[in-house]
C-alpha cells in the first residue's frame, strides 16, 4: 500500500512539473512584449547574437549597462535554437523555473517527503508571480533558481554536511547568480543566514524586529514624508531613524554575543577559500575580457546595481511594508494561505526545514525591503520557501494535525478570495467603451470561467475538503492563465500597437533589408523611421531595432521638412498640434488605437505616417486594425 502511494504521489508531482512548463510556454509567441524591460533585453540578446559580441551587452549599439552577460547568453542561445522571435526570448524563463522546480521536487521528497514535496511544488508553480516570471524574459527567473540552488547548498551544511562537493555547487550558484544580477544574491543569501541565526537564538527578537524597522523607516524616509516636508526634514528624520535603529542592532548583539558564535559556527563549512576560488574562475575570464574591451563598462554595471539599491529607479518605489501588501497579488492563488502557513510554520520553527523556511523567508523579505527601488519581482527569492511553508501546513490540516483550515474564519477569507476572484476575471471587460474590435468570446469565457473557478473552490473548502480546494486553487488558476495567453492575449489587438505598427511599416519597405541581417547595423542612420511621442521600447524590437526615437515632440513643427525621414510612428497628440502646412507634407498610412501600458498606461492613437513625396501610394498592412485614414 505504501508503495502504492508513493508511486501516486510520484506520477502527481511528474504531472504538475510537465503542466507548469507547458502552462509557462503557452501562447509565448502570440503575446505582445510587456513593459519596458522586456523588449529591452530581448533587442540586447538579438544584437548580441546577430553581431557574436558574447562580452558586452549593446542595444542599439549602445553598451547596456543594467546588468551582467549571463541572461544575455541565455536569450541569445535560445534565439540561435527557435529563432528571432519573442518565444525564444521568453524560453530561458519558463525553462528555469521548471528546473527549479525539477530540483525542489527531487529534494524535497527526500528530506519532508512526497506529500509536502508535491503540495510544495503546486504552489510555486502555479502563484501569480511565478507564472508572469517564467512567462517573461527578464533575469528573475534564472536568478531564483542560482538563489534557490545555494539556499539548499546552505541548508545541508547548516545541517552538517561536510561534503566538498556541497560547498563547490554552493559557490557555482553564488557566481552564476552573480553573472546574472549582480551583488543581489549575495544580499538575499547573507539575510537568510542572518535571520536564521537570529531564529536559531531565539532571544531579544524585538530589539533585532525594531532595529530592522528602524532602519528600513530611514532609509524610505523620503517616500513617506516627501509630500508633506521639506528635504531637510527628511534628511534628518531619515539619519536619525537610521542611527537609533543601528543603536539597537548594536544593544541586540551585546545581548547575544555568546550565542551568536556558536550560531554561525557552521558558515566555515562553506568552505570560503574554495569559494572565491571558484567565483573568480568562473567571474573573473568575462570581467576581465569586458574590461579590457571597454574599461568604464564593469565599473557601471556595478553602479547600476548601487543605483537600485540605494535610490529609486525608473519610479519605483515605496514605503516599508510595500512588499508585505503586495504579496497578497504576487503570491495568488495561495495568498488565501499566508497567515495559516506562517502561523503553523512558527509553532513548528524547532524543525530543521521549517527553521529555514522561515529564515529564507525574512532574511530576504528584509533585504528587499531595505532596497529604495520596489518592483514585485524582487521578492521572490521568498517564494520557494513560503511555498513550503503553505505546502506542510496543507499536509497537517489535511491530516487535522491543526483545524486552522476548518474553521469558520478562514471560510469567510475564502468566500472574500472568492468574491476577489470573480472581480478579477472581469477586468478584460474595462476595455468596452475604449478599444473595438474586442475578444468578445474569449472575455465572456474568462468570466464564466473566472466565477466557476471561485465558487468551485468556495465550496469545497466551505465542505472542509481541504485537499480537493487546494487541487481545484491550483488547477483553475493553471486553466484561467492557459485561456488568457492563448485566447485572450493574442486577440486583444489593442495591446498590439508596436506589433502592428512594425507590420505596416516592413509591410511598406520602410525598414533596410540590412537589419534583418547579421552584421553590425548603424541605428542612428537619420534616414531610419522615427517615433515620437510613442515611448514603448517594443516598437523598436518588432521593427528590427530600425526606428529612432525622437525626444522633442514639436519635431515635426520645428525642423526642415528636407531633413524628415520618409517614415514616421506618432500619436495623434503629435500630430494634431502639428502646424496644418507641414501636415500636408505626410500621408497616413494607418492608424491604431490602443493602450500603451509601459508609457504610463495611456490610451493612445498612434499613427503610422510617410512624406507623400517618397513612396507610390500602397494599401496598408492586413493586420493593421483600421483602414487608412487622410490627413
Amino acid at each position: 500500500m505504501a508503495a502504492m502511494k508513493a508511486k501516486v504521489w510520484r506520477w502527481s508531482i511528474i504531472a504538475i512539473i510537465a503542466g507548469c512548463f507547458a502552462l509557462y510556454q503557452a501562447g509565448n509567441w502570440a503575446v505582445h512584449l510587456w513593459d519596458r524591460d522586456e523588449p529591452r533585453y530581448s533587442q540586447a540578446s538579438r544584437e548580441m547574437l546577430q553581431n557574436r559580441n558574447w562580452i558586452i551587452p549593446k542595444k542599439f549599439g549602445q553598451t547596456r549597462y543594467e546588468k551582467p552577460v549571463l541572461i544575455y547568453w541565455c536569450q541569445a542561445a535560445s534565439m540561435s535554437v527557435f529563432g528571432d522571435n519573442v518565444f525564444a526570448a521568453r524560453f530561458p524563463s519558463g525553462a528555469a523555473i521548471t528546473a527549479l522546480l525539477t530540483m525542489l521536487a527531487v529534494l524535497l521528497w527526500r528530506h519532508v517527503g512526497p506529500q509536502r514535496a508535491t503540495w510544495t511544488v503546486l504552489v510555486l508553480g502555479t502563484a501569480a508571480m511565478i507564472i508572469a516570471s517564467a512567462k517573461m524574459c527578464l533575469t528573475d527567473s534564472v536568478l531564483l533558481l542560482w538563489i534557490c540552488i545555494a539556499q539548499v547548498c546552505l541548508y545541508a551544511i547548516w545541517r552538517g554536511s561536510r561534503q566538498w562537493w556541497v560547498a563547490i555547487v554552493l559557490w557555482v550558484a553564488i557566481a552564476l547568480g552573480l553573472l546574472t544580477k549582480g551583488p543581489f544574491n549575495i544580499g538575499v543569501l547573507s539575510m537568510t543566514i542572518v535571520a536564521l541565526a537570529v531564529i536559531q537564538i531565539e532571544r531579544k527578537w524585538g530589539w533585532a524586529v525594531a532595529a530592522a524597522l528602524l532602519v528600513a523607516a530611514g532609509l524610505s524616509a523620503s517616500d513617506l514624508f516627501r509630500r508633506h516636508l521639506d528635504p531637510t526634514t527628511i534628511r534628518t528624520i531619515a539619519w536619525s531613524a537610521k542611527i537609533i535603529g543601528l543603536l539597537l542592532a548594536g544593544v541586540y548583539l551585546w545581548q547575544v554575543r555568546r550565542l551568536l558564535p556558536p550560531a554561525l559556527a557552521w558558515l566555515k563549512g562553506t568552505r570560503p577559500a574554495i569559494g572565491i576560488a571558484v567565483v573568480v574562475l568562473l567571474c573573473g575570464p568575462w570581467l576581465l575580457t569586458a574590461y579590457l574591451r571597454e574599461p568604464a563598462y564593469v565599473a557601471a554595471m556595478f553602479k547600476e546595481a548601487e543605483k537600485h539599491a540605494t535610490i529609486e529607479m525608473e519610479g519605483h518605489s515605496g514605503p516599508p511594508g510595500w512588499h508585505t501588501v503586495v504579496i497578497w497579488a504576487t503570491f495568488y492563488p495561495w495568498s488565501l494561505l499566508i497567515p495559516t502557513a506562517l502561523t503553523i510554520g512558527v509553532l513548528h520553527r524547532r524543525l530543521p526545514p521549517i527553521m529555514f523556511a522561515l529564515a529564507a523567508i525574512f532574511g530576504p523579505w528584509l533585504f528587499v525591503e531595505l532596497w529604495q527601488t520596489k518592483l514585485p519581482h524582487y521578492a521572490m527569492p521568498a517564494y520557494p520557501a513560503l511555498a513550503l511553508l503553505v505546502g506542510d501546513a496543507l499536509v497537517r490540516c489535511i491530516r487535522r494535525q491543526h483545524d486552522d483550515l476548518h474553521r469558520t474564519l478562514f471560510v469567510v477569507g475564502a468566500g472574500i478570495w472568492a468574491l476577489i476572484t470573480m472581480k478579477l476575471a472581469d477586468l478584460p471587460w474595462l476595455a468596452v467603451g475604449f478599444f473595438k474590435p474586442l475578444p468578445i468570446g474569449a472575455m465572456v469565457v474568462l468570466s464564466l470561467m473566472g466565477m466557476a473557478y471561485a465558487a468551485t473552490v468556495f465550496l469545497l473548502f466551505q465542505r472542509r475538503r481541504i485537499a480537493a480546494g487546494a487541487v481545484a486553487m491550483a488547477v483553475g488558476m493553471a486553466i484561467v492563465i492557459a485561456t488568457f495567453f492563448l485566447w485572450y492575449l493574442p486577440a486583444a489587438r489593442f495591446l498590439h500597437i508596436s506589433r502592428l505598427a512594425a507590420q505596416t511599416l516592413q509591410a511598406h519597405g520602410a525598414i533596410p533589408a540590412a537589419f534583418y541581417q547579421q552584421n553590425v547595423k548603424d541605428y542612428q542612420d537619420p534616414s531610419l523611421p522615427m517615433m515620437i511621442d510613442y515611448k514603448e521600447d517594443s516598437l523598436p524590437f518588432y521593427a528590427h531595432g530600425a526606428i529612432r526615437e525622437q525626444r522633442d515632440n514639436g519635431y515635426l513643427s520645428k525642423a526642415d521638412p528636407s531633413d524628415w525621414p520618409a517614415w514616421f510612428v506618432l500619436t495623434s497628440e503629435v500630430w494634431n498640434n502639428t502646424p496644418p502646412q507641414r501636415q500636408a507634407l505626410l500621408e497616413i498610412i494607418d492608424r491604431i488605437h490602443g493602450f500603451a501600458y509601459a508609457d504610463g498606461g495611456r490610451i493612445v492613437e498612434v499613427l503610422v505616417a510617410r512624406k507623400r513625396d517618397t513612396v507610390p501610394a500602397t494599401q496598408p498592412a492586413e493586420d493593421s486594425t483600421t483602414a487608412p485614414a487622410g490627413p
